[in-house]
């Protein structure tokens, strides 16, 4: 089955390729137009199949909408072709699509995520394969269909589902020029080492990170509060960029902040409807895991800021642990639970924040732009904000870390540098002698 989708895939990205760059946005400007007539009833799927809550996958789809036009000017900036005058013709650098791209899709922005990554490589004449997570084949589904429906031909983006197995093959096929992940390090990190034997294969990961976010000082406690919640717990934790480790100076002002950030979590609604701000985790497993991670790290001597239990289901409160003096293992623990570390000063948050082998996101509450730059320069990360979540990301600006959180292909705006690569000509309309023969040479 592989083997017949990469071919009609072979078949149809020549073509693709060669058709007028103006033509492909057409059809996708109207892919857009059918994901806003088509918003409800992908926000749903994505509501059914990963449990996000239904504002949060309704927004999930506006997002998606927004990525087509963000997609085509970041094309335009980063992958047009530039041209100057020599003495013997014009050098010429044009980009060239990798020929048929895999894209692997995470759970937790189904939509999102693999339409990040096909939206570009379409635009610069890619064909693609679209491998969903198996937590959410309906979305994907729905969501190629539209471009079906857009006149993207069928020959040029397909879905096949499966499991690891299937993975595996599309990566290692002759026919699969490219690779691009979204999901877990370990995972990443697997797909990165098999790679290394086809240097012919373009592999952008996008994975998770240990992130941390330091509290140093701030002049509104309910705005300081709010983005350590909003940093820690939305999307029920399952975002990449969530907080994991709040890093607090250790004063009075600081010690109340946290308080007053347990005393919202409290107030958190966790459920299914319209009204919650927390939904259920992908799966019960995953929220047993969670608990287990919580229950481990109190018995280790963890301080219990909010307890982490479950509701029903896959639904589960959030949770804060303090673990001040506790060697935490450096891991991405996917829900909502954050580990408090109190630290003595500015230079020893930085210290502690960089206990990481990640490299994803980071983020500052402080007054101080001093404080902020100091941690820009000294902390190794793709997204660092100031006085707003970790989470907060631009679609305009490049999404991706270092260390075990990416290998230096950014995606967002910055997703059309892997879409394409670079071809250097020099062009002459005619073969000519040069002024001055080579030392050596007699005509």
């Amino acid at each position: 089955m592989i083997d017949s989708v990469l071919s009609t895939l072979v078949t149809g990205q020549k073509k693709w390729e060669k058709t007028a760059f103006e033509f492909r946005v057409s059809l996708l400007q109207r892919y857009k137009d059918l994901l806003a007539e088509h918003q409800e009833e992908l926000a749903q799927l994505i509501c059914e199949e990963v449990g996000k809550v239904i504002w949060e996958s309704r927004k999930e789809v506006l997002i998606m909408q927004k990525k087509i036009d963000v997609s085509i000017d970041a094309f335009k900036d980063r992958c047009g072709s530039l041209e100057m005058d020599l003495p013997n013709g014009k050098a010429i650098t044009r980009h060239r699509a990798h020929g048929i791209v895999l894209v692997l899709g995470p759970f937790n922005f189904p939509g999102h995520l693999p339409n990040g990554h096909c939206v570009p490589a379409l635009l610069a004449g890619n064909a693609v394969v679209l491998k969903p997570s198996e937590k959410a084949p309906k979305t994907a589904e729905k969501m190629v269909s539209l471009m079906h429906m857009a006149g993207i031909p069928k020959t040029v983006i397909q879905v096949v589902q499966g499991g690891a197995d299937i993975a595996h093959d599309l990566l290692v096929h002759p026919d699969t020029h490219a690779i691009f992940f979204t999901g877990r390090s370990k995972v990443g990190k697997h797909i990165e080492s098999v790679a290394q034997g086809y240097p012919r294969k373009c592999v952008a990961l996008e994975m998770g990170g240990n992130n941390p976010l330091i509290i140093s000082s701030y002049d509104d406690i309910e705005a300081a509060a709010l983005v350590v919640v909003q940093s820690a717990f939305i999307t029920t934790g399952q975002r990449c960029t969530c907080a994991r480790r709040i890093i607090v100076l250790d004063t009075p002002e600081n010690k109340v902040l946290i308080q007053r950030v347990v005393d919202i979590a409290k107030t958190l609604k966790v459920g299914r409807d319209e009204t919650c701000f927390m939904g259920p985790l992908v799966s019960r497993e995953q929220a047993d895991h969670i608990v287990k991670v919580y229950e481990e790290t109190l018995s280790k001597g963890a301080n219990e800021l909010l307890a982490t239990v479950h509701t029903r289901d896959a639904l589960i409160s959030p949770g804060l642990l303090d673990v001040t003096g506790i060697q935490m293992p450096d891991e991405e623990y996917f829900g909502p639970l954050s580990f408090v570390t109190y630290v003595p000063d500015f230079d020893s948050a930085i210290q502690e924040a960089n206990k990481t082998a990640y490299g994803l996101a980071a983020g500052i509450v402080s007054m101080s732009r001093d404080e902020y730059d100091t941690f820009r320069y000294a902390h190794h990360a793709g997204i660092i904000n100031w006085n707003v979540p970790t989470t907060g990301a631009s679609s305009r600006s490049p999404f991706g870390g270092v260390g075990l959180s990416g290998n230096f292909r950014p995606s967002a705006y910055y997703a059309a540098d892997y879409c394409a690569y670079p071809v250097a000509s020099i062009e002459s309309t005619s073969v000519e002698l040069p002024k001055t023969l080579p030392p050596g040479v007699t005509l």
